[in-house]
């Protein structure tokens, strides 16, 4: 009688310890996922830190030429925090950083061989802008002499709030007085007097670069069109 009344007792006192035993595990889980959250809450916040700081060096090293510091330590710099970064990245699950692969985009040198810089004058018709026309017309020709047609030329301007491309249409005459000759004449209306002879930049715009600069204090690298 005494052994079939104490086997309860024991099954009863061995499932409250095995209880027992389970929750200090899982309270010592608890405090691990405590710690492991704080962890990472802790790595992101240097992970955000870093890419900020990378970002800031990017800029300097290689933004236009008239910002550029002494390179050398910020190469040095980048490069540590480069590595830094990716090591978070590696604890953290997310793809590695990685350096501009052409730093001409951001401003900085050519690499010997690169593709070369594109030259000649810049077509404005290829610009998504707004439009105006202005039609010039030569005042001793108009009404004696006959207009075979237009040359246009493209100027940037401003117009608020935006940049214009500006047409300007000069009207294009067959000279009478040489109409007895194997090779007619033709003459173009002249262009008014410019600020800047072959620019692009029309007087408003000139206006405008030269306000943000002075009044504004917008440098000139920052100012894009």
């Amino acid at each position: 009688m005494a052994d079939a009344t104490d086997t309860p007792m024991t099954e009863s006192r061995s499932a409250e310890q095995r209880v027992a035993e389970l929750e200090a595990a899982l309270a010592a889980e608890r405090v691990a996922v405590a710690a492991l959250t704080v962890e990472r809450d802790t790595l992101r916040l240097a992970y955000r830190n870093l890419q900020h700081e990378l970002e800031l060096m990017r800029r300097r090293l290689f933004v236009a030429k008239a910002e550029r510091l002494d390179t050398t330590q910020l190469e040095l710099e980048f490069a540590h925090k480069l590595a830094a970064l990716g090591a978070l990245n590696q604890q953290l699950g997310q793809p590695a950083a990685s350096a501009p692969a052409d730093p001409t985009e951001t401003g900085g040198a050519r690499p010997p061989g690169g593709k070369r810089k594109p030259t000649g004058r810049r077509d404005l018709r290829e610009a998504d802008l707004p439009e105006e026309r202005i039609e010039l017309t030569d005042p001793l020709l108009e009404g004696s002499a006959p207009r075979i047609g237009w040359e246009e030329s493209c100027q940037l301007a401003w117009r608020r709030p935006s940049h214009v491309r500006m047409v300007i249409a000069r009207a294009k005459y067959r000279d009478a007085g040489a109409a007895d000759t194997a090779e007619p004449t033709i003459v173009t209306a002249p262009l008014p007097p410019q600020i800047l002879p072959r620019a692009l930049a029309t007087p408003s715009l000139l206006a405008h670069i030269l306000s943000d600069k002075f009044c504004d204090g917008l440098p000139f690298h920052r100012q894009e069109c």
